[in-house]
């Protein structure tokens, strides 16, 4: 968010995936004061998150999500971020983009991903993979503390600290959507 796409505040930003890294994205989103950013997730207590930073939240398996999310976005997002991974995923988001928008898939791994590769030229549309945000980490991190120490960067809020020996219950939470980021202490 901060190194590739780098939204205005005027952006319609669409964040795929609410998990840790989307909503660090989110997050970014607040840093850079993007007016609209929607989260999109199957999990509730992950869209209560990205409300929770700003969000508008959308549940994929509404029967209406593509219509709250064309009307969160005003007919397509101008930028969008995937962390899912999921090929069907970002497929439907490189569709729900508007003309000449963006778009940055973090994570695709060894998927097959099909699209329409028309739709994306013919309306200008730009897709870029990320690895590790891009950054120069010796000028990235200081970056991102400054940004935690004044308050505009709340990363802090996605952590939940479990003991070591509470590895277990840290992986449930994770899985059935209770935490966002669990964190072993020893």
């Amino acid at each position: 968010m901060l190194n590739v796409l780098r939204p205005q505040s005027d952006s319609r930003l669409v964040v795929y995936g609410a998990g840790s890294v989307g909503l660090a994205a989110v997050l970014a989103a607040r840093v850079l004061e993007i007016q609209t950013v929607v989260a999109v997730d199957p999990l509730a207590a992950r869209r209560a998150a990205a409300q929770g930073f700003g969000a508008i939240a959308i549940d994929p398996a509404s029967d209406d999500a593509d219509g709250q999310l064309s009307a969160a976005t005003s007919g397509g997002a101008t930028h969008a971020v995937d962390t899912t991974g999921s090929p069907t995923v970002i497929a439907k988001a490189l569709a729900s983009l508007a003309t000449r928008g963006e778009f940055v898939v973090i994570g695709l791994g060894e998927s097959d991903l099909t699209f329409n590769v028309q739709d994306l030229l013919l309306r200008g549309k730009t897709l870029r993979g990320c690895i590790e945000g891009d950054s120069k980490v010796q000028e990235f991190i200081p970056e991102l503390v400054r940004l935690y120490q004044t308050g505009r960067f709340p990363i802090d809020r996605l952590i939940t600290r479990y003991r070591a020996e509470e590895i277990n219950t840290a992986i449930a939470d994770q899985t059935a959507g209770k935490v966002i980021k669990p964190v072993l202490t020893w």
